[in-house]
Order: structure tokens, then sequence, then C-alpha cells
């Protein structure tokens, strides 16, 4: 069984199936954040990229107040990180071949 680790508190490890490969899981846990960072140099990219970046939007949370703006962007952010994610997980696993 191949799991991966924790990034922060906020995540949980994340296991995949046997029926399916580790690696990808590997390389996007590393690649997905740089790309995110490295595309965030753009200038018109700048903007919609802190609606996406994890470190940006929860470190409003240690603020004194959040405005809904704030709130919205964190839920953004969790949605495209761990819900999008789970989504093609999921869908990965259930396609997979049962042994």
């Amino acid at each position: 069984m191949c799991s991966w680790p924790a990034i922060s508190a906020f995540e949980a490890p994340r296991p995949t199936a046997d029926a399916t490969s580790c690696s990808p899981a590997i390389v996007g846990n590393f690649a997905l954040p740089i790309a995110v960072a490295a595309l965030a140099i753009i200038p018109f990219l700048r903007d919609p990229l802190e609606w996406l970046d994890l470190a940006t939007t929860t470190t409003q949370l240690t603020e004194k107040g959040m405005s809904g703006a704030e709130w919205a962007q964190l839920g953004t952010s969790f949605a495209a990180w761990f819900g999008i994610l789970m989504v093609i997980g999921v869908a990965r696993i259930t396609r997979g071949e049962v042994r």
C-alpha cells in the first residue's frame, strides 16, 4: 500500500489503492505546488492563483478576523486541492483492476 505523506497540519495522508501506481501521486505531490508558484510569477495569473494557493489562504486564518472574500478564497483553494483531487483519485481507484 502506498500513501502520500502529510504536507501540513491541514492535510491528512491520502492513501491510494494497490491497483494504482504511486509514481503519479508522488510526482504530483511535489510538482503541482511548484508549478502553481512558478505560474504566479506571470502578472496576469497572480490574482487568480492566489485563490488556489493554500499557503496564502491558510495564513489568513491567523489574522484577527477574516472577511467574506477571504473565506471564499479559503473554500476555493480547499475545494481545488482536496475536492477535485479526491474525485480524480476515487475515479482512478474504481476503474482499477480488482485483484
